[in-house]
């Protein structure tokens, strides 16, 4: 679900994770201090050198703060291979961020080859000591390996302490009854719990239940105020949702030109719905005036991105010779390929055109299709068998720490230990991966 994938913020927040301090980890505040006051002014190389003695001497948190450093290339050279260690030397020394931060790496094959099983060591230990990020990615582990009510425990925690992705993740579950009961309350509690922390993709998905009223009481008003949020943050289906409702006229008043902006911003994103209204609204005339040759080039970027209603259409305009250079053999091929994408018409208009065309023609059209097919399959592909996602574990190394590690005590995580089957499959559908 939630898109282009990571962005780094180079004025990284600090961040507050605990208050307990070792008397064994008490750097001098002089150099502990300028080199926050330095990373906070992006003043990255002169931080770098007033951490690197501090944790050269044991402090876990400058540890943890060279390993983000070293992650990200700021004022040093990127290299991943000497984040992980100075982060397996602040994990070491019980420090919950840097036990998340190291189950990141394992977790993505970072400087490390990719171990998903450690990964779940590491975050355990620190979800153990509370760390909410650790628990997100717990849970989006077991989920992957259709542990589903571990999953669900697991984002249950994040998401009480104020997890984001964790709260819309708990809100999908639920929604679906999946390791949990079936919940349309639980569901839309944690859908608004996303959206009032500003996830487009949750003001969405909160937008669409107060709209259809099926889970969420009917609230066209509701569902305006959402929409209008997440497609102020460029969320494509929430700009396509507000250009629809503007053009029907049901919810809002019919305004054409309100219906045309949204989908004009939608489109450029490259969402194939809004390029298909385009289509419709230019070839009708509809706030616009009447532009069959523009009709013809949004129905175009539509089809070609397999929206069925667009290749019906596009088809048609090939057929007829409208906005485009009268062509059977195109005509025959989109429609062909609206019919085997589910539009009985189309599959009704070729048949109709074929009888007009010579077998050489049909010949062409369907050498046309099955190579438009190839095409798509080699550029969409299949889904990997695993994949993170950069936006689902990046808060566990985007910020530096002043808080040091729990007193010494307690049990670390052993090399080797699994903690439950992981089959690795992501179903990117579902949740906020």
């Amino acid at each position: 679900m939630w898109s282009d994938h990571e962005r780094v913020n180079r004025t990284i927040p600090l961040i507050i994770l605990g208050c307990c301090l070792l008397a064994a980890v008490n750097p001098v505040r002089g150099g502990w201090d300028d080199g926050e006051a330095d990373y906070l002014q992006g003043d990255y190389a002169r931080a770098f050198k007033a951490w690197q003695p501090l944790a050269e001497q044991g402090d876990a948190r400058a540890q943890y703060n060279l390993g983000l450093m070293y992650h990200k290339g700021l004022g040093i050279s990127q290299d991943d291979i000497t984040a992980v260690k100075w982060f397996r030397q602040a994990a070491e020394q019980r420090l919950a961020s840097g036990q998340c931060a190291l189950g990141y790496m394992y977790d993505a094959g970072l400087g490390v080859h990719q171990d998903y099983y450690e990964a779940m060591q590491w975050y355990r230990a620190a979800a153990d000591q509370g760390d909410a990020t650790a628990r997100f990615n717990l849970g989006r582990l077991y989920y992957t390996g259709k542990s589903y009510t571990e999953a669900a425990h697991r984002f249950a925690e994040a998401a009480e302490q104020g997890h984001v992705a964790a709260s819309f993740n708990l809100a999908r579950l639920y929604a679906d009854g999946t390791g949990v009961s079936q919940d349309a309350t639980a569901s839309l509690k944690w859908y608004r719990a996303a959206a009032e922390a500003g996830l487009a993709e949750a003001q969405y998905q909160l937008a669409e239940l107060y709209l259809k009223g099926d889970d969420a009481p009917q609230d066209s008003g509701e569902a305006l105020k959402w929409f209008r949020l997440a497609a102020g943050q460029g969320h494509t289906r929430a700009q396509t949702s507000l250009g629809e409702i503007y053009k029907q006229g049901t919810v809002v008043q019919q305004d054409y030109g309100k219906a045309l902006t949204w989908f004009r911003l939608a489109a450029q994103q490259g969402s194939a719905d809004a390029q298909y209204n385009l289509g419709v609204m230019y070839k009708k005339g509809a706030g616009v005036p009447q532009d069959y040759v523009e009709a013809a080039r949004w129905y175009q970027q539509a089809a070609e991105q397999g929206n069925a209603k667009a290749q019906n259409n596009l088809g048609y305009m090939y057929a007829v010779g409208s906005g485009v250079l009268q062509d059977f053999v195109l005509a025959h091929m989109w429609y062909n390929q609206a019919g085997a994408n589910g539009i009985d018409l189309g599959s009704e208009n070729r048949d109709r055109l074929a009888r007009k065309m010579t077998p050489e023609q049909i010949a062409a059209a369907q050498q046309l299709a099955r190579e438009w097919n190839t095409r798509q399959r080699r550029e969409n592909g299949d889904p990997p068998a695993i994949a993170v996602d950069a936006r689902s574990v990046v808060p566990a190394i985007d910020s530096i720490t002043n808080a040091a590690p729990p007193a010494a005590g307690g049990d670390m995580p052993r090399s080797g230990m699994a903690y439950g089957p992981l089959h690795h499959r992501v179903d990117r559908s579902r949740l906020w991966q």
